[in-house]
């Protein structure tokens, strides 16, 4: 008999993949409830499904597949206090946001009356977005200050403290994972708050583009009016359901929660969860449903600051969410997705893509 698998329907390149070895339900994420699930063996989701004690209890679920980096939307504790195995897909998405990141670099250099060489950058996180962001800035001969206290615990060089840059840096960057108190020796709830505002000394320009809730939304606007900032520029939000307008519409870029949202990227998510369910089951590898021209890549002809913003039009995605606040979601659904760097030529030079820290 074959397994029942709940799939999001908004995943991509996956369609028709899995049908010929499981009974398939392609669902949106609204409904995907605990009705739904209480049959099924996998899910396969996005972080608009919770994946907790209220979808999950009673179901015949043994396996979560979230096709995305993060898995707070999870509860881990409950998945495997019950046997219910979970797999994501890391550092899938990784270069779309450094793209993103360094498309809103551009916008901010253009605020600033020194050019970007000469500033200094802070980037909090150094996983898989972290890294590559550090290695494309050192690139184009950008000086960064690096802050990552879990790798830094276990002996990782380079590192320095939050500290150092609230009082050097000019642009501060957040990558990192959404974690609490009660679950991490360096919890990231709440990082940028109104102590971290009050120490800052260079009023830098603030990027989250890792998850709503690193900064606390509502200090990082009073730290505008203070002017302990200059700017900032979001891509994620503590309440997405309710984005205020408020927040909005002083940011130099807010863009719908689509950093990520590349075709290479989303390719990668899809192909890392039928990973998983096929390791799971015990089936031979599939691969995502690809609709994409391979043979067509696009050239841009240099590597500089402003090559590279021109990949990616920010401010087209800026601009929709600002006209439509409360349509994130729809924005964010209906996105279209763009090429990152991994789809490109470029011209005089590649871009490194080795981890710098090793």
């Amino acid at each position: 008999m074959k397994p029942k698998i709940l799939i999001d329907s908004d995943i991509p390149y996956i369609q028709g993949v899995l049908d010929p070895l499981a009974e398939v339900c392609y669902l949106p994420a609204k409904a995907i409830t605990p009705e739904a699930c209480h049959d099924a063996k996998a899910l396969i989701i996005r972080t608009r499904t919770s994946c907790n004690q209220n979808l999950l209890k009673g179901s015949q679920v043994e396996l979560i597949a979230s096709a995305t980096v993060g898995t707070d939307h999870i509860n881990r504790y409950f998945c495997k206090t019950n046997n219910i195995e979970v797999a994501n897909a890391p550092g899938c998405n990784a270069w779309a946001v450094v793209q993103w990141v360094t498309s809103a670099l551009y916008s901010v250099t253009r605020q600033l009356p020194i050019p970007l060489s000469q500033l200094r950058i802070g980037i909090v996180g150094c996983g898989a977005v972290g890294r590559r962001l550090h290695a494309t800035l050192t690139t184009l001969g950008i000086h960064t200050i690096l802050v990552d206290p879990p790798l830094q615990a276990q002996g990782g060089k380079g590192y320095s403290s939050l500290a150092m840059v609230q009082q050097f840096c000019d642009i501060i960057t957040f990558h990192v994972p959404l974690t609490y108190s009660d679950e991490s020796r360096h919890p990231t709830y709440h990082l940028a708050d109104e102590h971290f505002f009050y120490g800052l000394e260079r009023r830098p320009f603030i990027l989250n583009s890792s998850r709503g809730g690193v900064v606390d939304d509502y200090a990082l606007l009073r730290a505008l009016e203070r002017k302990q900032i200059r700017g900032y520029c979001l891509d994620v939000y503590e309440h997405e359901e309710d984005l205020s307008p408020a927040l909005l519409e002083p940011a130099l870029l807010g863009t719908p929660h689509i950093a990520g949202y590349s075709i290479e990227g989303k390719q990668a998510a899809t192909a890392a969860v039928l990973q998983a369910v096929c390791s799971h089951f015990g089936w031979p590898k599939l691969l995502p449903k690809l609709e994409v021209d391979e043979t067509q890549r696009p050239f841009n002809a240099g590597l500089s600051i402003s090559d590279l913003a021109k990949t990616y039009d920010i401010r087209k995605d800026s601009l929709a969410l600002k006209a439509q606040p409360y349509a994130l979601e729809q924005l964010r659904s209906h996105y279209t997705y763009r090429h990152d760097w991994q789809a490109y030529e470029f011209g005089n030079r590649k871009l490194s893509i080795q981890d710098p820290l090793g």
